[in-house]
Order: C-alpha cells, then structure tokens, then sequence
C-alpha cells in the first residue's frame, strides 16, 4: 500500500471561501432533484444549501479526514502534513470533503493537479447527492479525475462497489465508528448480564432522538395512534425548543390527530433522565447503562436523504448500538427493507421472534403504522421464554459483529483501496 497522507486541520485561510461554496452549490441545486427519489408519503426533500457545513471552528482549515482514526487504528499508517499536497508525488492524499470549502481557485488547482491518488472522504455523512455533486463540479471546473475517488456511505442492497462511478459507497461510517477513540467513542456495556436479565426491565421501548425530524415525529404520531403507552418508553426529545414545536411536529404527522392533554403528558417524557444536552456529535455516542439495562427494545429511525435509487440502504452507528448494547431493535427508514437489509450482512434481525412485518411495506405513512402495530405486538407478547430466545440472537449479532462484520469490512476497505489506486 503507498504512503497515506492528511491535513491535521491544518489552516490556509482566515474563513471558507464563499465563492468555492456558491460554485459548487449552483451545481447542487441544478442537479438535485434529478438525483432524488420522491418517496411515497414522505414529500419532498428540502433543495435549499444555504452555507457549507465548516462555519465555525474548522472554517478555513484543511479538517483531518474522518477515516484517519480507523487508519491508524488498523494499520493504514497514516501521515500528517503541512503542505496542500505531499513531497512524493505517488501517495494517497485524504482530502475531507468540507475542506474544498476553505480552499480558493488556486488552493483547488493545486489539490487537484497533484499526481498520487486523492481520495475524497465523505465516510462521515449519508449523503449521496453531495458526493456526486462534488465529482460534477469538479469535472465543470475543468479537473481530471482519473486519479480522484470519492468515498461515502448508503450502499446499493446487494454492497456491490461501483469502481466505474468513482464514488465509493458502503457502511464506512461503520468502521469510523467502531475505531473511533476518546469521549466520542460509543463505549461498550458494563454489565451485560445485568442487560440480559428479564427481572431488570421497566420500560418497552428506548427511543433516543435528540432533536425532532418529521420522521421521528411520525413514528411517534403512530405511537399514540395504535394507543402505546408513552410511559413505557424512555423517549429523548432532548433540545425541543418549545411545547408548541412540539406540539405541531406530532400533530401534523399523526393520522389521528392526538388530544391536547395526550400531548401535554407525553412531553413531560421527552427529557431522558441523565441525557446528554449539548454537542449533537457527542450526544449521538453518549449513553447511560441504565437505559439499555431497563429496556427491552431499541427504536431506531434512520434516514436516507432520499437517494435516487430506492434500493441503497444505510445503517447508521444508532444501529450498532442495537448491536453492540444486545439489545433487540425495530428499525425504520426512508426506505423499506431495513431488516431484511441486516441479513445480507450476516445479522439476525429477530423477525423469527419479533413482528417485523412492517419492513417491506413501501409507502412511508402505511409503514409508520405498521411499524407502531409490530411494536405495540412485541411488548404484548414479550415473556421470559421470548427474552431468552432474543438475548442469544443478540449475543450472536454482538460476536458477529466483532468478529466476522468489522474484520471483513476492514479488508474489503484496504482491498478496494489498493483496487481504486492501483487503477487510476
């Protein structure tokens, strides 16, 4: 493997540079929608990019790619430097994506004439349309991308890469997130026989969210629909800025319009006791064991951000906590086929226990209802016999996990890496 090299947030300009920004935005919004797949139910996705995601304290920097911890921690070896480009002109330079953003023409010019391969790292977002964007705007700007790839998430269904594409989709965040080190890290369970434990539960359900979305609020729509009971579930709305927001987000995606006093006493339960309030980065990692030690299930509601192609899946780092916390969970997306979608990486989904019935209806709103009816069947059939049977399903999902999923990744990572440079 050739040498790897990296900007250390390293700074080049005083801002990001907003004529870079509107460049590539202009191509953005003329390229959206035809990279978009209207999905039934759910309307139609926001085509507004106001402003670069690097504002504030990366502004203006060269940020550190985010697969440079996985790198390090798995061997890649890689090199930080202080110069646009390497000495060597046959590396590998990490460029993270919103670094273009801080660069100017001239930055650009020299990132892209350089003469090793350049990787494009977007392994932190499931962002498909910005990705192919980025490669559009880059070939308007005039710049040959034979020695340029672009790495991102949201894999077809069937985890084929697509060399011919240059866009070099998978579950990298994946590995991100199992490497990732520090207070960010999503750490494991202290006890996990006190988890297993059927004596231990108090609550149906976990549902962290953190901030409300129109698909979180839906699930929860049809939460109260089906008449689950709300204070069996460890519900985290953590940063709702007012009732009244609230109160809207609920409404307007419910198919029965909740009562006033039904809202009111579910939001008295959208603090999760002990919850982490500030930094949404931290907060999505950050966890109370007693949580998961009290709750049978884990609801887990992903996005998509509306793909073009129906049949791309992402699982986020949410659902590694389903996996890595042994504990059973209903998900639910954008798109159907988010269980069946586990098996193809060797998990078990719990379908041959759990109603998970929901996962291949195709209309968004009927799988929200779906969805709440498979839940409020699980919680009534659940008994100790059911428990044991999930908790070695669990168990099973945990040791594949780290054991087969994480080290094949790995190697299908540096084995399409070396295939995508060797190529180019």
């Amino acid at each position: 493997m050739k040498q790897i090299y990296y900007h250390n947030n390293f700074r080049i300009n005083k801002s990001y540079i907003q004529e870079t920004f509107d460049s590539w935005a202009d191509v953005y919004h003329s390229k959206l929608l035809d990279l978009t797949f209207h999905i039934e139910g759910l309307g139609v996705p926001n085509k507004k990019m106001d402003r670069p995601d690097c504002t504030g304290w990366d502004a203006g920097l060269l940020i550190i790619p985010s697969l440079i911890n996985f790198l390090k921690v798995t061997g890649g070896k890689p090199k930080s430097i202080e110069t646009l480009v390497p000495d060597t002109p046959n590396g590998i330079l990490i460029i993270y994506f919103n670094s273009l953003f801080n660069c100017d023409k001239e930055q650009l010019d020299t990132i892209f004439n350089y003469k090793g391969h350049i990787l494009i790292d977007d392994a932190f977002e499931p962002h498909l349309q910005r990705v192919a964007v980025c490669k559009e705007w880059l070939e308007h700007l005039g710049y040959d991308l034979s020695n340029v790839s672009f790495w991102t998430n949201v894999p077809d269904f069937n985890n084929c890469i697509d060399y011919d594409s240059k866009i070099i989709r998978h579950n990298w965040l994946h590995l991100e997130e199992f490497y990732r080190s520090g207070k960010n890290k999503i750490c494991e369970i202290d006890d996990k026989d006190a988890l297993k434990n059927f004596a231990n539960k108090k609550y149906y359900f976990l549902y962290m969210n953190g901030h409300c979305t129109q698909q979180r609020a839906r699930v929860l729509g049809s939460c109260i629909n089906v008449g689950l009971d709300f204070k069996k579930i460890l519900l985290s709305y953590s940063n709702i800025a007012n009732k009244n927001n609230f109160y809207d987000a609920i409404k307007s995606q419910s198919n029965v319009s909740p009562t006033d006093r039904n809202l009111h006493e579910l939001y008295e339960y959208t603090e999760l006791p002990d919850d982490y309030k500030e930094n949404v980065t931290v907060r999505d990692r950050f966890k109370q064991d007693w949580w998961w030690t009290e709750s049978f299930f884990n609801i887990n509601v992903e996005t998509n951000l509306h793909w073009r192609n129906h049949r791309a899946r992402f699982i986020s780092e949410k659902w590694m906590k389903g996996i890595l916390y042994l504990t059973p969970s209903f998900n639910i997306g954008d798109y159907h086929g988010y269980e069946e979608y586990q098996t193809t990486l060797g998990f078990n989904n719990y379908s041959e226990i759990l109603p998970k019935t929901y996962d291949q209806e195709i209309n968004w709103s009927t799988r929200c209802h779906l969805f709440a009816v498979c839940l409020d069947k699980a919680v009534q059939n659940i008994n100790p016999q059911t428990w044991a049977k999930c908790m070695e399903i669990a168990e099973f999902n945990y040791q594949h996990l780290h054991h087969k999923y994480i080290p094949n990744l790995t190697k299908l990572f540096y084995d399409t890496l070396e295939n995508v440079v060797e190529n180019t």
